[in-house]
């Protein structure tokens, strides 16, 4: 997913969340839908954000030189074949 998208997602939700937690302000429900996202919080994914730019596709190596923390959305998928 682009970083562009990442970011209206997040904004979107924290909007749409006003309903399901209206005694958090718009910058903490911001933080909710960044955690929903995979980012540890909204900081981290606007550090990806800037750092990265609005139209790549973000990998580990990339959001950890950001400054993001090292659990990111982005799983590493491997694969392990053995023959006998």
């Amino acid at each position: 997913m682009l970083m562009s998208q990442h970011m209206k997602d997040c904004k979107k939700e924290a909007r749409v969340m006003k309903t399901s937690y209206p005694e958090l302000c718009y910058v903490k429900r911001l933080d909710v839908a960044a955690r929903k996202q995979g980012f540890s919080h909204y900081t981290d994914l606007r550090k990806a954000y800037k750092a990265i730019g609005p139209d790549k596709h973000p990998s580990d190596i990339e959001l950890v030189m950001a400054g993001c923390a090292v659990s990111s959305p982005y799983q590493v998928l491997t694969k392990s074949i053995t023959t006998s």
